[in-house]
Parts: C-alpha cells; sequence; structure tokens
C-alpha cells in the first residue's frame, strides 16, 4: 500500500523535532531544564506521531514495525544525547582548535570582540575570570551563563556555581551556572 501524506509529512516532522534538538544541544544553548523541557516535549510529540501512525497503519492493515522502529531509534538518539551530551562532545571535538586558540588569546590579555566563531560555536563573551580560569561563555543568561572553561572538573565545582558539568578533556568543561 501506499503510504498517505499525513504519514509522510508527520515521520518528517519528528525527524525535524530530532534535528533541532540535537542541533541546539550541540550549540550549548540549552541549560540543562531546557533541555528537559526539549526532551519531555519531544517525547510527547512522538507519541503523539506515534500512536497516530500506528492506528492509522492498523486501519489500513499495514505492518506497524517501520513506525515503531522510527520511533524506538528516535527516543533512543534523544535520550543517548541527553544521558551522555554526545551532541556537545562532538561539537567540542570539531571546535577544540578554535576554542583554543580563543583561550590563548584570552590568557595572554588580549581583548576579544564578541561575538566571535570558533567551530559550530558562537562565543558571546571571552574573559579570565578573577580565579585566572579562561572562560568562552555561549550563552549569557542572566539566571546563569553557559560555555566552556578550561581547568580541570574539580577547579570549576570549586570556582563556578554549578547547575551542571560536562567533562570534555581533563583541561576543558562544559558548564552551565546556577
Amino acid at each position: 500500500m501506499k503510504t498517505s501524506k499525513i504519514e509522510v509529512v508527520l515521520t518528517g516532522f519528528s525527524v525535524v523535532l530530532a534535528a533541532v534538538f540535537l542541533l541546539a544541544a550541540a550549540t550549548g544553548v540549552f541549560h540543562l531544564v531546557g533541555q528537559i523541557y526539549w526532551m519531555y516535549g519531544s517525547f510527547l510529540a512522538v507519541a503523539i506521531i506515534g500512536f497516530y501512525l500506528a492506528v492509522s497503519r492498523q486501519r489500513t492493515h499495514r505492518r506497524q514495525w517501520p513506525v515503531l522502529l522510527l520511533l524506538g531509534c528516535w527516543i533512543a538518539v534523544v535520550l543517548s544525547a541527553v544521558l551522555t551530551a554526545w551532541p556537545v562532545r562532538i561539537n567540542y571535538l570539531v571546535s577544540r582548535t578554535g576554542l583554543d586558540a580563543i583561550a590563548a588569546r584570552v590568557q595572554a590579555g588580549q581583548r576579544i570582540s564578541v561575538p566571535v566563531s570558533a567551530g559550530m560555536l558562537t562565543i558571546r563573551a571571552a574573559e579570565l575570570s578573577p580565579k585566572g580560569v579562561v572562560c568562552l561563555w555561549t550563552d549569557l543568561n542572566p539566571g546563569g551563563r553557559i560555555g566552556f572553561v578550561q581547568c580541570s572538573a574539580a577547579e570549576a565545582n570549586i570556582k563556578f556555581n554549578l547547575w551542571s558539568l560536562v567533562r570534555l578533556t581533563p583541561n576543558w568543561q562544559f558548564i552551565a551556572e546556577d
């Protein structure tokens, strides 16, 4: 049987929703709370889409496993992104050369014109904290900044008011302040 237009649109929508979530997570624009809202909203949207597609396929006596497989894969990708922060880790690896160059300039006392790009990242503020840590902020939310800091995880826990921390290397951490 031929796939209906609504099935194609809903399947495409779920893929776009997942892609937007992953891109936003990779670029460091979400606080952990924002990621949780996106995750729950995405799961709700996928559940509704999946239910509709499953019922639609059952009424027309078509196989349901393709829909279930798509939904299972989508949920696994979003959950793995939230639990392991792999989009941020990949973006960090791609952007590391730029981050290191900007950090070296900050450490040397040079003034950085912002916003500045480092790979896929947009650095909105670059500073040397009073405690001597290079901070490259991707989000300047007054409720707590998000970005990359050049110090150990133990130092980050002491020197910042953390909401979340992702250890990228021994010298680079991705943090969200509270």
